[in-house]
Protein backbone atom coordinates (compact mmCIF):
# COMPACT_ATOMS: atom_id res chain seq x y z
CA UNK A 1 0.00 0.00 0.00
CA UNK A 2 1.85 2.76 -0.99
CA UNK A 3 0.67 7.30 0.36
CA UNK A 4 -1.71 7.03 -2.48
CA UNK A 5 -3.63 4.50 -1.72
CA UNK A 6 -3.24 5.23 2.05
CA UNK A 7 -4.85 8.87 1.32
CA UNK A 8 -7.55 7.28 -1.06
CA UNK A 9 -8.21 5.05 2.15
CA UNK A 10 -8.30 8.04 4.55
CA UNK A 11 -10.77 10.35 2.50
CA UNK A 12 -13.57 7.57 1.51
CA UNK A 13 -13.97 6.07 5.28
CA UNK A 14 -13.86 9.80 6.35
CA UNK A 15 -16.78 10.87 4.55
CA UNK A 16 -18.80 7.28 5.86
CA UNK A 17 -21.10 8.66 8.28
CA UNK A 18 -22.15 6.83 11.91
CA UNK A 19 -25.04 5.21 9.99
CA UNK A 20 -23.38 4.20 7.42
CA UNK A 21 -21.29 1.55 9.04
CA UNK A 22 -22.98 -1.25 10.80
CA UNK A 23 -21.06 -2.42 14.19
CA UNK A 24 -20.81 -6.07 13.15
CA UNK A 25 -18.39 -4.68 10.68
CA UNK A 26 -16.34 -3.11 12.40
CA UNK A 27 -12.80 -4.45 14.26
CA UNK A 28 -12.98 -4.30 17.97
CA UNK A 29 -9.61 -1.71 18.75
CA UNK A 30 -7.99 -4.09 21.23
CA UNK A 31 -7.68 -6.62 18.28
CA UNK A 32 -6.09 -4.37 15.31
CA UNK A 33 -2.41 -5.34 15.65
CA UNK A 34 0.05 -2.78 14.50
CA UNK A 35 4.04 -2.44 15.83
CA UNK A 36 4.37 -0.85 19.23
CA UNK A 37 7.77 -0.51 18.40
CA UNK A 38 8.02 2.03 16.24
CA UNK A 39 8.08 5.73 16.10
CA UNK A 40 4.39 7.88 16.43
CA UNK A 41 4.48 7.96 12.52
CA UNK A 42 5.04 4.12 11.46
CA UNK A 43 2.68 3.12 14.17
CA UNK A 44 -0.24 5.95 12.59
CA UNK A 45 0.54 4.40 9.71
CA UNK A 46 0.30 0.72 10.41
CA UNK A 47 -2.79 1.64 12.24
CA UNK A 48 -4.11 3.05 9.15
CA UNK A 49 -2.84 -0.46 7.31
CA UNK A 50 -4.52 -2.53 9.92
CA UNK A 51 -7.48 -1.26 10.26
CA UNK A 52 -10.47 -1.49 7.61
CA UNK A 53 -11.67 1.69 8.85
CA UNK A 54 -9.00 4.11 10.91
CA UNK A 55 -11.53 6.43 11.80
CA UNK A 56 -14.28 4.06 12.84
CA UNK A 57 -14.15 0.68 15.08
CA UNK A 58 -15.62 -0.97 18.02
CA UNK A 59 -14.47 -0.96 21.95
CA UNK A 60 -15.98 -2.73 24.22
CA UNK A 61 -19.10 -3.66 21.60
CA UNK A 62 -19.74 -0.12 21.01
CA UNK A 63 -19.59 1.26 17.95
CA UNK A 64 -17.01 4.20 17.82
CA UNK A 65 -16.08 6.81 15.17
CA UNK A 66 -13.12 9.47 16.01
CA UNK A 67 -13.21 13.07 14.76
CA UNK A 68 -11.15 15.69 14.94
CA UNK A 69 -12.34 19.84 15.53
CA UNK A 70 -11.62 22.63 13.28
CA UNK A 71 -8.15 23.20 15.20
CA UNK A 72 -4.40 23.83 14.41
CA UNK A 73 -3.63 20.20 15.31
CA UNK A 74 -3.03 17.89 12.48
CA UNK A 75 -5.31 15.20 12.44
CA UNK A 76 -2.22 12.62 12.75
CA UNK A 77 -0.97 13.89 16.23
CA UNK A 78 -4.78 14.14 16.90
CA UNK A 79 -4.81 10.20 16.37
CA UNK A 80 -1.22 9.26 17.67
CA UNK A 81 -3.11 10.38 20.58
CA UNK A 82 -5.54 8.36 20.88
CA UNK A 83 -3.49 5.60 20.07
CA UNK A 84 -1.17 6.12 22.41
CA UNK A 85 -3.60 6.40 25.58
CA UNK A 86 -5.10 3.02 24.17
CA UNK A 87 -2.28 1.26 23.97
CA UNK A 88 -0.06 2.06 26.95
Amino acid sequence: MDVNDLKLKLKEKYNLSFDDVKLEDLEEISEIKFSKKSNSNEKLLDFIKSSSNPYMFKCNGKKVKIEFSNTEKRAEECLTSVIKNIYK
